[in-house]
C-alpha cells in the first residue's frame, strides 16, 4: 500500500512541475504597443491631449495614457529633469511604477521552488519508515 501512495505521490509531482514550467515558458508575453518620440510625447502633453504618465523607476520609460483611452510608450532620453515640471505645468497625473525584475532565471526558480520542497518532503517521508522497518529486523 506504501509503494502506491508512493508512486501515486510522485505522478501528482511531476505532473506539478510540467505544469509550473509550463507556466514560465509559455507566460503570456506583453502586448506590443505604439511608441512616441519624446519630442512627440512633449507636444502632446503641451497640447493637454495627455492625461496620465507613469514613469519608471529609474525615470527612462514612460507609459502614457492619452484622452482617448490609448496607452502609449515613451523612451525619455537621460531621465529628463525638466519633464517632472512640465507634466506638473499642463495638469497631467504623475506617478512612479516600482521596480520589476523580469528575469527568466528568477521566474523559473521561483515557479519551481515548490515542486522541489514537495519532492524533497516526499523522498524523506517516503525513505524514512522505510529505514526504520529495517532496523527493526
Amino acid at each position: 500500500m506504501n509503494k502506491r501512495w508512493r508512486n501515486a505521490g510522485l505522478y501528482a509531482l511531476l505532473a506539478i512541475v510540467v505544469i509550473a514550467l509550463a507556466t514560465t515558458f509559455f507566460d503570456k508575453q506583453p502586448q506590443t504597443r505604439q511608441t512616441w518620440r519624446y519630442s512627440q510625447f512633449i507636444q502632446e502633453v503641451q497640447n493637454n491631449k495627455v492625461e496620465k504618465v507613469s514613469l519608471s523607476a529609474d525615470r527612462t520609460k514612460a507609459l502614457v495614457k492619452v484622452q482617448d483611452g490609448t496607452n502609449i510608450l515613451v523612451n525619455i532620453p537621460d531621465g529628463d529633469p525638466d519633464l517632472v515640471n512640465i507634466l506638473i505645468k499642463n495638469n497631467v497625473d504623475i506617478s512612479v511604477s516600482p521596480q520589476q525584475d523580469d528575469s527568466f532565471w528568477l521566474r523559473a526558480l521561483s515557479s519551481l521552488f515548490f515542486p522541489v520542497l514537495l519532492l524533497v518532503g516526499l523522498f524523506f517521508c517516503c525513505a524514512v519508515p522505510k529505514t526504520a522497518l529495517e532496523a527493526r529486523r
